[in-house]
């Protein structure tokens, strides 16, 4: 096992012999530890161990429990630390007993399914434990912006030398299939994946300030470009709509002003329209950038492997309606159950591809009352940044958070599997909490109460 292993395990034994009194220090070394292994899970790099050895993964494991541990015991979390994330651990329990009790191969499937729960579990108490107030989570921001400034600069290389992307994926899984050699992904391979990951990136870099701050930012947009990821461009694109609203309702505009910006943008749609009609069809040549032209492919005409995703889609759809009420079992509609001899799955593994939407995935994995369960889970955290006490621009950015979430769902369905779905959840479900505590409660009133005030 590699040295700054033992290293670090012979230093979390080294803070346990302290005395009492040394309780705030303790809690700091196990927060600080931990979230420098948030940025590592973060950043891909979490993925790569098993392949030097299974033991450093094991000790990975290890040691993450261990700093929980310290931090949990030194900084004594009462029982609301976990409060915002109980729903979605009672659902992921739900999910795994139900999707069991019902699947065919319930005995293959237990070891992952408690793989899945112990993942899930050592990372949100990570989050918790380290990241529990604004401070915190300004370092957790910083280890964020390295992660996507270290995978932009190694999809940079692999632009340059697609053969670095296959060399990186095989190195992580040689069974792999979820990558594509025109499309940099970093040490996320997948890249789809790459882009939610840079979206997150971008969202959070609005919790600090700073140099790193913005060449993370810079790094995202970039990260999104090379990844040629059709969602993450377009949610990037909605990202700029909703800061212009944002932007436009906080600046307090008077009338004169309005009328400025509204007439200003008649203009510029007169000018559009004059030059269209002058100069016929607009035509935008497209071939020197595959990136923009796969924006720009509305209707997938470029699919890789020949299937688009609203194929995919319709495909798991009627799948999933053959079993409605109560479903197929739980990784049914995912990798493990694609590799099931079953007939049931024998069109998905023809494709050798999940279902591609969370959504589809829960409801053909556990009926339509799995699925009405799971959207009341993820309503209860929409609610609570909408009744959260904070500022506005918080409540902006966490319901960006949400949508790009909540979007991201119909693309991808490794939620509940995937190490950076884990920490999207611990971010979504705790980010009000997190904003709060510097917020200083009672200052900024709730959109509930500010309605409220507005009726009286």
């Amino acid at each position: 096992m590699s040295a700054p292993f033992w290293m670090g395990v012979m230093s979390v034994i080294e803070l346990t012999s302290l005395p009492q009194t040394s309780g705030a220090a303790l809690q700091r070394a196990a927060r600080a530890l931990l979230l420098a292994m948030l940025g590592v899970i973060y950043s891909g790099l979490f993925l790569f161990l098993v392949t030097l050895s299974p033991y450093l993964l094991y000790g990975f494991y290890v040691l993450l429990l261990i700093l929980i541990g310290l931090g949990a015991y030194a900084g004594r979390p009462t029982s609301q630390s976990l409060h915002p994330l109980l729903p979605y651990l009672c659902f992921l329990l739900i999910y795994s007993s139900w999707g069991l009790l019902i699947s065919p191969e319930a005995g293959d499937l237990i070891p992952e399914v408690m793989r899945m729960i112990i993942r899930n579990l050592l990372i949100f108490g990570a989050f918790v434990v380290a990241v529990p107030d604004r401070a915190s989570f300004k370092t957790f921001v910083r280890w964020v912006q390295v992660a996507a400034l270290l995978n932009f600069a190694i999809a940079i290389a692999e632009s340059t030398n697609p053969v670095l992307i296959t060399d990186i994926t095989f190195t992580r899984n040689v069974a792999t299939t979820a990558f594509d050699v025109l499309r940099p992904a970093g040490l996320w391979i997948n890249p789809d994946e790459a882009a939610f990951a840079f979206l997150f990136a971008l969202l959070l870099s609005s919790g600090d300030r700073g140099l790193l701050i913005w060449l993370g930012r810079a790094a995202s947009i970039g990260g999104i470009y090379l990844s040629a990821s059709r969602t993450g461009a377009y949610i990037l694109a909605g990202y700029l709509l909703a800061l212009l609203i944002f932007k436009l309702r906080s600046a307090r505009l008077n009338h004169l002003q309005l009328l400025a910006f509204f007439w200003g943008a008649a203009l510029a749609l007169t000018l559009f329209v004059a030059y269209y009609n002058y100069y016929g069809n607009l035509t935008i040549n497209t071939s020197d950038s595959f990136q923009i032209s796969r924006f720009l492919d509305f209707h997938e005409e470029s699919a890789h492997d020949g299937y688009t995703r609203r194929y995919v889609t319709s495909m798991v759809f009627d799948k999933v309606m053959e079993a409605p009420i109560q479903g197929y079992g739980i990784f049914s509609l995912q990798t493990s159950g694609i590799t099931s001899s079953m007939s049931s799955y024998a069109s998905l593994q023809q494709l050798g591809i999940g279902a591609h939407n969370i959504y589809l995935v829960v409801w053909g994995e556990m009926g339509i009352f799995g699925l009405l369960c799971y959207l009341s889970v993820l309503l209860t955290g929409i609610v609570a940044v909408l009744r959260a006490r904070i500022s506005a621009q918080a409540r902006c950015i966490g319901l960006l958070i949400w949508a790009t979430y909540l979007l991201m769902g119909l693309v991808w369905h490794n939620q509940f599997t995937d190490v950076l779905g884990a920490i999207y959840v611990g971010l979504i479900f705790y980010f009000p909490k997190i904003v709060a505590s510097h917020d200083h409660s009672g200052t900024a009133p709730s959109i509930v109460a500010l309605r409220a005030h507005e009726v009286v």
